[in-house]
């Protein structure tokens, strides 16, 4: 775990005015550390007596320990969650309505899908700092040489007339088994695998198609083989994949990281194409933190204009507030087709609903998509052992 002056107790008053906050947050890389202590800093700044304590860990393990953490004593104070993952940890955060009115503070800032995305129940239980579709990230160069020019809104037919162009020297697809085989199957199949009233049913009409879909450019040799803790990014980022299926969070880290051109474009669009999901992140804050007024003014800070600028510039996040989204897109002016292709995907999107199951459902696609992608064991099996395990 990466830690920050982490303090035993994020719900700990040092003073009469003086608070020490502890905030529990994902963080992968150095760059990571580095922007989310700036966020931490510009809090300080603000609201002078407010210290913010980050701790943090990498994205898998943060969702396995989180549950731990907000259930003990130690609980960190102000929380960050994932829009899909809010119901699973609704029940130790604290509802932010009434601080929301009580401070007369305006959420009409934010844009729609993002605010959504915090909302369980009826209730906001965090604010959010970012938002986006999935989208794929292509290696331009690679595309280049094979005479391709992806275009958003291109359909599956595009994608594997590509496919061939390239050839199975570069794949075409860096294989994913995570949770965002949900959007793929979406854009690919119309495959509504997760309902909004947060219902996940892996035998929904499509699914089985899009997994079969992927077993057959492994296959084809069109696609890398599939891993367990899925590293498409790095198999992308090193030149063995040709596009990688992540976010606008994702696109100057991954640019910044390449030694080839990178180049953005939308998920690849069937005949029974459904908009694909658009998520997002915030900050709440835990039931047991003994300070709610003071880490409700901290999020307010770390979800403010200047912070949310900030981050867009880093490419940490494409902002939840729409007066700054523009930063992003002035930071990723470098990576080809960025604005074309996030701004189509934004316009054929849809909130993903949150589920109490996201996070097993992910775990089990890790566990059995790389023998189904890879061709070595049957997707209907797959689907089936999988909706057992989901109705234990």
């Amino acid at each position: 775990m990466l830690a920050v002056n982490a303090c035993g107790s994020g719900d700990a008053s040092t003073g009469d005015s003086d608070e020490s906050l502890t905030w529990s947050m994902w963080i992968g890389s150095t760059q990571d550390q580095q922007a989310w202590q700036g966020v931490a800093d510009r809090v300080t700044a603000e609201k002078p007596g407010v210290t913010i304590n980050l701790q943090g860990a990498p994205w898998s393990d943060y969702w396995t320990k989180l549950g731990t953490q907000l259930s003990s004593s130690n609980a960190p104070c102000i929380v960050s969650v994932q829009g899909p993952r809010l119901p699973q940890f609704a029940s130790e955060l604290l509802p932010l309505d009434e601080l929301i009115e009580e401070s007369d503070f305006d959420t009409s800032g934010f844009a729609d899908v993002a605010l959504a995305s915090m909302k369980y129940d009826g209730e906001i239980y965090a604010l959010p700092y970012d938002t986006g579709p999935a989208v794929l990230f292509t290696n331009a160069d690679a595309f280049a040489a094979a005479g391709v020019t992806p275009e958003p809104g291109w359909s599956v037919d595009d994608f594997e007339s590509a496919a061939e162009k390239l050839g199975p020297s570069m794949p075409i697809w860096a294989a994913a088994v995570g949770d965002g085989l949900m959007s793929i199957s979406l854009a690919a199949d119309g495959a509504e695998v997760l309902t909004s009233d947060g219902t996940i049913d892996p035998q929904a009409d499509g699914f089985s198609d899009t997994l079969s879909w992927l077993a057959g450019l492994h296959e084809k040799g069109y696609s890398s083989s599939a891993q367990a803790n899925d590293n498409s990014r790095d198999v992308f980022l090193t030149g063995k994949a040709a596009t990688f299926m992540g976010g606008p969070w994702d696109a100057l880290d991954i640019t910044s990281k390449a030694d080839f051109t990178v180049g953005m474009v939308t998920l690849p669009e069937g005949d029974n194409a459904a908009p694909v999901f658009a998520t997002g992140s915030g900050f709440g804050i835990s039931q047991k933190c003994a300070s709610p007024e003071a880490a409700f003014d901290a999020i307010t800070v770390m979800t403010g204009e200047e912070a949310l600028r900030s981050l867009a510039e880093d490419g940490r996040a494409y902002p939840s507030r729409t007066a700054v989204q523009s930063a992003w897109y002035e930071a990723a002016e470098s990576t080809q087709g960025a604005k074309e292709a996030l701004d189509y995907a934004l316009g054929h999107s849809q909130p993903q609903p949150g589920s109490p199951h996201t996070e097993k459902f992910s775990m089990l696609l890790d566990q059995y998509m790389p023998t189904v992608i890879n061709g070595d064991a049957s997707v209907d099996q797959a689907i089936e052992e999988i909706s057992r395990q989901l109705g234990d």
